[in-house]
């Protein structure tokens, strides 16, 4: 795998810091955090130019453990965007993905544990998988409850489609809509939910700067933490 020096790196953010309007960055390669220790020295290396940008990056559950996400932390890393797929262990084998359902849970911790929002992007309908594989997946991003979840309904050449896979498809498609408007953090670019112009006036009124979903991740862990707050107020009470 070819790296670039961690060196060079953080000297480029500095760069950019000095940029006008430069307010972030973004690691484009497909996974930051690989090889780890490439991904540990680039956020030494930021730390001691005085991690001048906030930044996000694309990252795998594999080889994330807490050191790495503190670090990570440290460097001013304020969201990872993870490419989880599926909530099925049988469905990681068939992709051949190189990290297990426990890897994204303890990712999922540690992003919590260090203030780092977490967007994780769900394929289904992929080849091989069932509807009972598919109601699994939205079970596991239930438990894993992550900032954001943006889901993608696999779509095959038109010409190619059966009709079992098109009426599986638009099944899917139907269940995301029931259950994704229920769910504050679960993002359907295909049905336009919490995606669109809405979201476009949202982010352009706020002068928000970075992808859409870091806004919506923010707000999601400013009302838990007010709920939080909330209910601790309410049990001290009873206990009074």
């Amino acid at each position: 795998m070819r790296v670039r020096a961690p060196d060079a790196v953080a000297d480029e953010l500095v760069e950019l810091s000095r940029t006008p309007d430069v307010t972030h960055a973004f690691f484009v390669d497909s996974v930051f955090n690989v090889p780890p220790a490439h991904a540990r020295a680039t956020c030494e290396a930021i730390v001691a130019r005085g991690a001048p940008l906030p930044w996000v990056c694309y990252a795998s559950p594999v080889a994330l453990d807490d050191d790495l996400v503190a670090t990570m932390a440290r460097a001013r890393c304020v969201g990872a965007e993870i490419g989880t797929d599926t909530g099925t262990a049988a469905m990681l084998r068939r992709l051949r993905k190189p990290f297990s359902l426990d890897h994204v849970l303890q990712a999922r911790e540690a992003f919590l544990r260090h203030d780092i929002l977490d967007c994780h992007t769900f394929v289904l309908g992929a080849e091989g998988e069932t509807a009972d594989e598919a109601r699994e997946t939205l079970r596991f991003v239930d438990r894993l409850d992550p900032d954001v979840a943006v889901f993608i309904v696999f779509m095959e050449d038109r010409e190619a489609m059966t009709v079992h896979r098109a009426q599986h498809r638009d099944a899917l498609l139907a269940l995301l809509a029931d259950e994704a408007s229920q769910r504050p953090g679960w993002v359907v670019p295909e049905l336009g939910i919490r995606f669109g112009e809405k979201v476009t006036r949202v982010v352009e009124r706020q002068r928000i700067r970075g992808p859409a979903w870091l806004w919506l991740a923010r707000q999601r862990r400013i009302d838990r933490a007010a709920r939080r707050a909330a209910l601790s107020r309410a049990t001290s009470g009873l206990v009074a």
